[in-house]
């Protein structure tokens, strides 16, 4: 990009043409948004404000700092509080905001005028992303030419629309590409769809439209488009409807600045969004009293849980305090961070809920809360109204991981118990991932969690099938075969059996050292020690076992044929109770469940970090989507979902073990491999 200014610096220098009158360099992002911008109201244009829109001036005013400008318009307390200084004046690099808003927001016209603002003030390149170059023409054509070029005069006289320089500095054609130029200084932007990975652009700024509908594959490769920068700012701004991925994640694991609301009267702070909808009421008066009655989720208004009145768009609705009843003062909205550590990290996430702005009317949550009763409705509501993740196609919430750690509270340990059973999965990868669960009665809980370089991936199974005395560890089959069948061998004894010395070996009963026996007359195993799994299996067709050979043909080794999505909710069903609709009868009481079969760890500061990764992992590939005809839903793939998957292997393992009988001692490390030449003799039946 740096050739390109150049040669295009060259030939302004050349042109006589005279410059256009721009606004000063030294603007604020905020200043110049309250001046020359304007926002579609109706069937008319107004001028640009974040009154009655309290969490965009909590964007701004970060994107401000990062930028360098002049914030002194945010009160000193304020940049304390949202910013972790008073100080501003210089660029932050290497920063990331993620705004995880609702819907209608404004947040599409704000990143267009960003990268106005950036281009025409600044004059820094921006890559605006979308997830799909069919959505680049429509929002240029729809939002950017009538909503922010065509309101600006001076914009439209900097702006070559569809026009980049190639690097002799000659005008091109490209598809998104925009040229601003004021007759000495120019910039270039770029609205571009993310439909495959993103090369051939360099950039100050990169900003991703609707996180959820992104390849993460593709958006990898961003940061990489920033290098040349000294800004390298990466903004993310969408609706979550996902827990645990796309940008829900993004915002769990930056500052989660969430608006509060204090009552003035007893001090009781407010989350408007989490307190919905206990904290309504409504007065048929007109004038708020501290025994109006109040909306539930059933959508009707109740006094100590009767109810008491349904809507009516005549009454007066109002933010009580769920303490004392008081009205609370929407307007004076409070962004604090839940994670102020990530400020330090320069990586803000803000939620933008439509409860904290309060140009936005009270009646109009409530009538859409009353009529939209259905599941799907709700899961609306929570997305387009709270800013809340909700989806029916998403099977775990974080409410159901909580409850699953505080049936019986307990933390992660290596730490067994010799009367118990212990079952391992490993998921496989650049990065492998064990579970192991402890069989405890009608429980089974989490008892260790591991991240495992695939170079250490043999030696550490290996070694952790050891110390937690585990009686089966089932392992994903692909995408390092070698290695899978190197662990399945190994802790099996099927490689210290060469069948090639035994007679059409798959119809006869084989008894391996360790205890481990294929039953060839009915095609399974018996004690199993660890298999390789397979998700080949059709809906339906149940689970398969097989005995394969090893590449050399002189060994077999065990291998289970799944469904995957059978396989999967198998384990999601563990985590569900009659409360969430799961109908199951516990076989203690003789009634619906109400508890989960799948115990978690606490989570907390105290615990290891690999329990948050196991809630984001099951969160994240819990989700189904429908497959490239739309006719049948899946989990989700590709995803971080690989602790859910150990979770699987784990199950099947427990399934399989056949370990309701006293447990085989077995020592991995005394299993060696033949001497060259050596055969051992199984006992053949």
């Amino acid at each position: 990009m740096s050739n390109v200014l150049a040669a295009l610096a060259s030939k302004i220098e050349q042109s006589q043409a005279p410059a256009i009158d721009t606004p000063d360099s030294s603007i604020s992002f905020f200043e110049w948004l309250h001046t020359y911008a304007m926002v579609k109201v109706g069937n008319k244009f107004v001028k640009y404000s974040t009154k009655g829109r309290q969490p965009l001036f909590v964007v701004i005013l970060i994107i401000d700092y990062v930028l360098g400008n002049d914030i002194s318009y945010a009160p000193a307390e304020q940049r304390q509080r949202i910013l972790g200084t008073t100080e501003y004046g210089k660029i932050i690099p290497d920063a990331q905001i993620d705004v995880c808003g609702g819907a209608q927001f404004g947040k599409t016209i704000l990143a267009l005028l960003l990268k106005t603002y950036l281009g025409t003030v600044q004059f820094r390149g921006m890559m605006y992303c979308l997830p799909d170059d069919d959505l680049v023409q429509g929002i240029i054509d729809a939002k950017e030419r009538p909503e922010v070029i065509d309101q600006i005069a001076y914009v439209g006289e900097m702006l070559q629309i569809g026009k980049t320089l190639t690097a002799s500095g000659k005008a091109a054609n490209r598809k998104g590409a925009m040229l601003y130029t004021n007759g000495n200084t120019s910039s270039i932007s770029m609205m571009r769809g993310l439909g495959k990975f993103p090369t051939t652009f360099s950039c100050d700024v990169v900003a991703v439209d609707e996180r959820d509908d992104v390849r993460e594959e593709f958006a990898d490769y961003l940061p990489g488009r920033m290098t040349t920068s000294d800004l390298r700012l990466m903004l993310n701004i969408g609706t979550q409807r996902y827990h645990g991925a796309g940008q829900n994640r993004l915002f769990e694991e930056g500052s989660q600045h969430v608006g509060a609301v204090i009552c003035p009267k007893c001090g009781r702070r407010h989350c408007l969004e989490e307190d919905w909808p206990g904290v309504v009421r409504m007065s048929v008066t007109g004038q708020p009293a501290p025994m109006d009655p109040v909306l539930n989720e059933a959508g009707v208004f109740t006094i100590h849980g009767d109810t008491v009145a349904k809507y009516k768009p005549e009454y007066t609705y109002y933010f009580g305090c769920v303490a004392c009843g008081t009205p609370l003062p929407r307007e004076e909205v409070l962004y604090e961070a839940r994670k102020p550590e990530q400020i330090f990290n320069r990586h803000w996430s803000v939620r933008v809920s439509q409860m904290c702005c309060s140009a936005l009317n009270v009646s109009m949550f409530v009538a859409d809360w009353c009529k939209k009763r259905k599941k799907d409705n709700r899961a609306a509501f929570a997305c387009d109204r709270l800013a809340i993740p909700k989806s029916s196609n998403q099977k775990i919430t974080p409410k159901i991981l909580d409850r699953a750690a505080t049936v019986d509270p307990y933390s992660m340990s290596m730490q067994v118990n010799d009367k118990l059973h212990r079952f391992g999965g490993l998921d496989m990868g650049d990065q492998c991932w064990l579970m192991v669960r402890e069989l405890d009665g009608r429980f089974k809980r989490l008892q260790w969690a591991e991240a495992i370089a695939d170079s250490d991936t043999v030696q550490r199974s290996v070694q952790l099938f050891d110390a937690l005395k585990l009686d089966c560890l089932f392992i994903d089959a692909g995408p390092l075969r070698d290695t899978t069948r190197a662990i399945v061998l190994a802790l099996n004894g099927c490689n210290l059996v060469d069948v090639t010395v035994i007679k059409d070996w798959e119809k006869k009963r084989i008894s391996f050292p360790g205890g481990v026996t294929w039953d060839g007359e009915y095609g399974r195993w018996l004690g199993l020690k660890s298999a390789a799994v397979e998700f080949t299996g059709k809906p339906g067709s149940g689970i398969k076992q097989q005995a394969r050979l090893t590449p050399d043909n002189n060994h077999i080794y065990p291998v289970i044929s799944v469904n995957r999505d059978e396989a999967i909710q198998g384990v999601i069903d563990e985590l569900l109770t009659a409360e969430d609709g799961f109908a199951v009868i516990d076989e203690e009481t003789d009634t619906l469940r109400t508890i989960p079969e799948f115990l978690l760890p606490k989570s907390g500061q105290d615990e290891p970090g690999i329990v948050e990764t196991v809630r984001e992992h099951l969160l994240c590939g819990s989700r189904k989507i429908l497959d490239n005809d739309g006719k049948e839903e899946h989990f989700i793939d590709k995803v971080a979902n690989h602790l859910l998957l150990a979770a699987t292997y784990a199950r099947l393992a427990e399934m399989f073990s056949g370990v309701l009988s006293k447990r085989t001692p077995f020592a991995c490390s005394q299993i060696r491999r033949n001497a060259p030449g050596e055969r051992q003799h199984p006992r053949v039946f």
